[in-house]
């Protein structure tokens, strides 16, 4: 198509975009026709090294990036190679993970029923991700090996959780980033600084400037409405430069005399697609028509010769999907727009559409957005959308779970809170909630679930009898395994390693064939003292098998750091930053534990600048207590070993209550003897108390060790000895942290929620 001006900006972005810089950012100004720019007077330099491969995200739309771009997808050619991938990736699991993620798509119910699977209950998403969506996205975009264009516009307005899903973009080998920024907020500054720390370049820039004289000029040429300067310099004062103003002034010039009104069938079947926001199919549309006012008997050809019309005056088209706005700031559409009360008459009709019981349509987003703009919002219009958000992983607000007013003791509405808190690693809420259930309504699942989470808030003595209990009657062979990695890891925390050995010699055997052993074997490593290699390939076997990355690079990670503390500094290391490289994929809530013995292993490699930026990220991306408490003390021990003894010793001090009052021993097995470190380092000989200390928590894996070390500060705190730097190698005892966490949704089954 023809097109205005713009041969400069052109240029540049050509050039920008053929050199193969990633990513290429636009900084423009609101309403400036930069939209209109990259997706047309661009396509033909992106379709010569993208094909067809060109994905145009509008972060305008409010929906999440996952959400934006899995809608591309499946709306598009995409889905069948969407699908392939997934059968590929995930085999059986690809179909309910793929529905899982669809059910968060306005309108995806024509792909469900593509999917060959029989879905007699609804999928429930239960992984690592943070979504279902990004799951299959991160994975999809990874591996792919065709080369991909995203053009994100507005990237201003994607919000943080968005954030890593764009990092996994920009990082993967054949995708290209095309981000329009339209105006400079604290949202977009929180990127830019996000992207910052991550060490994406930020320099390929094209500045796109807002509309002038000479584009008015030229788009009244276009228009065939040939417009003089004078005439072009009011109406870039009248419009404050905004394209849609000024397109509309051209328009309005011409069409003011001719301009006929539209229909009223026209104009609801505009409001309500303005309305719906996505494309919507013929029959759903002439469904939302046949409750309005515009509607007879016998009214269908009415409505096939109005879509007809609105396709030739250019203000619909239709996709794959169905039907959808075209040309948003046309001056007619503008004005059936701005009726305020038409806009609410049909907001009423699609809201009381949707509400109804025998709708076939589940679009549960749209109900519950409807309702809040007309005041009407009832607890069945939100716990609808909480139940698709919870099924799908999408992020669930807690105003949405209050608006719900879910009932303590209902086994729907406490599995809808027990489950969303889960997912959010609140494992206390999420017990609260489970464990009002009443006991004759609890299934194995159920059972299972409680018991695990009662691992996970170290209830250990509650945990291990509940984990028993489920074991003696819950035969399926899967959460055999799952609840015998659970218990293992409860007598570890328990300091009971001999009962964690006994529970894994009589489980390994029993299911080895069934998803989940791999969990089993990988917590096993943690109860035997010596270091144990066949455990470990065992494990990671078994995680292949599965194609579970999570278990698979979570395992390698607790190998590298076995490895690390037999000593095996450099062969750590590879280990390490393999299943770093394997698990940075994965949400940053599970990368603290890598970045944490990433920084032990350098630290014993003198590499102290390293371990110093592993330290913080380890202390930056934890999520609980414990994993806060060690990368503290590993920082401290580095600060000390470095000069920085004073600073070393406040840090240690800062967490001193924390250790006291924390539910693991482990903790203070590691808190004073690196105490003692950093005193020692000090040059304070007033040290008798953590000696004591030290000695009344000795290591579970090397008693020994806190003997040793205890004679040794004895003797310096009895002679007028110097403290030497370089026995710090011979008196640290690394914090180290193990992978052991495992989702407890596993223990829900396919389609738990109906």
């Amino acid at each position: 198509m023809n097109y205005a001006n713009r041969d400069a900006e052109y240029r540049i972005l050509r050039q920008l975009i053929e050199s193969g810089v990633n990513p290429i950012f636009i900084y423009a100004y609101h309403a400036s026709g930069v939209t209109s720019f990259v997706k047309r007077r661009m396509k033909d330099v992106c379709a010569s090294l993208f094909g067809t491969n060109i994905l145009y995200i509008d972060a305008a739309n409010g929906a999440s990036l996952s959400e934006l771009l899995l809608r591309q997808l499946v709306c598009s050619d995409y889905f069948e190679q969407l699908q392939k991938f997934a059968d590929k990736k995930w085999g059986e699991h690809a179909q309910s993970l793929l529905s899982s993620a669809l059910e968060c798509i306005p309108y995806a119910g024509p792909f469900l029923s593509r999917l060959s699977e029989q879905r007699a209950a609804i999928p429930l998403y239960s992984g690592v991700y943070p979504s279902a969506m990004e799951e299959i996205l991160t994975c999809f975009f990874e591996e792919n090996t065709s080369p991909f264009l995203v053009v994100i516009d507005t990237v201003e307005q994607l919000g943080e959780d968005s954030h890593e899903l764009l990092l996994g973009l920009l990082r993967a080998r054949y995708v290209r980033c095309l981000l329009v920024r339209t105006e400079n907020t604290l949202n977009y500054d929180k990127l830019e600084n996000f992207l910052f720390e991550e060490g994406i370049g930020m320099s390929s820039y094209l500045d796109f400037d807002r509309p002038q004289v000479k584009l008015v000029k030229e788009l009244g040429a276009l228009y065939d409405n040939p417009i003089s300067s004078d005439e072009a310099t009011e109406i870039v004062a009248k419009t404050q430069h905004n394209i849609h103003s000024i397109i509309k002034e051209i328009r309005n010039i011409k069409l003011h005399s001719q301009e006929s009104s539209l229909t009223q069938w026209e104009k609801a079947v505009i409001s309500i697609l303005n309305i719906w926001q996505s494309p919507m199919p013929e029959e759903t549309l002439y469904q939302i028509l046949s409750r309005s006012e515009v509607f007879s008997c016998n009214s269908l050809e009415t409505f096939r010769d109005t879509l007809h019309t609105l396709k030739t005056k250019d203000l619909i088209e239709t996709d794959s999907i169905g039907l959808s706005i075209k040309g948003q700031y046309n001056p007619q559409i503008q004005n059936i727009l701005n009726r305020i009360s038409d806009q609410l008459y049909y907001k009423n009709v699609i809201y009381e559409f949707l509400a109804d019981s025998d709708c076939a349509i589940k679009n549960n987003s749209l109900r519950f957005r409807l309702s809040k703009e007309l005041n009407c919002t009832t607890s069945n219009d939100a716990k609808a959308y909480l139940r698709q958000s919870i099924i799908s992983g999408k992020d669930v607000p807690r105003e949405l779970l209050d608006e719900s007013h879910l009932k303590r003791g209902n086994v729907d509405d406490c599995l809808l809170a027990g489950i969303k808190y889960c997912r959010e690693r609140k494992f206390e809420q999420s017990y609260e909630w489970i464990s009002t259930i009443p006991t004759r309504a609890r299934t194995p699942d159920i059972d299972a679930l409680m018991a695990s989470l009662l691992n996970r808030l170290r209830r250990s003595e509650e945990a291990e009898i509940a984990l028993k209990k489920c074991l003696a009657h819950d035969m399926n062979p899967s959460h055999q395994n799952l609840l015998s990695a659970f218990l293992i890891s409860t007598y570890v925390h328990m300091e009971r390693l001999k009962d964690a050995q006994i529970v894994y010699k009589e489980k390994v055997g029993l299911f080895p064939s069934n998803p989940m052993h791999g969990y089993l074997v990988r917590n096993a490593t943690s109860a035997f003292r010596e270091y144990r290699e066949d455990l470990y390939q065992l494990a990671l076997q078994d995680f292949l098998r599965d194609k579970d990355d999570f278990g698979y690079y979570t395992t390698m990670c607790n190998q590298g750091y076995a490895l690390c503390r037999n000593g095996n500094y450099r062969g750590a290391l590879l280990l390490l930053q393999k299943a770093l490289d394997g698990l940075e994929c994965f949400p940053r809530s599970n990368l603290h534990i890598v970045y944490n013995d990433l920084g032990i292993c350098n630290f014993y490699l003198g590499e102290y600048q390293n371990a110093y930026h592993y330290f913080l990220l380890a202390h930056r991306f934890a999520r609980n207590s414990m994993p806060e408490i060690f990368s503290t003390i590993n920082i401290a021990c580095l600060e000390a070993v470095t000069g920085k003894t004073k600073q070393a010793a406040s840090r240690m001090e800062s967490i001193y209550s924390k250790v006291e009052q924390h539910k693991l021993n482990r903790v203070r097995q590691k808190y004073y003897i690196n105490y003692l470190l950093v005193e020692y380092l000090n040059g304070n000989k007033d040290i008798e108390k953590w000696i004591l200390k030290a000695q009344l928590y000795p290591d579970r894996y090397s008693p020994t060790f806190t003997t040793h070390v205890a004679y040794f500060y004895r003797q310096y705190m009895d002679t007028t000895q110097k403290a030497i730097c370089r026995d710090w190698r011979d008196l640290y005892s690394p914090c180290g942290l193990a992978y052991w966490y495992m989702d407890p949704l596993k223990f829900l089954s396919e389609g738990f929620i109906n």
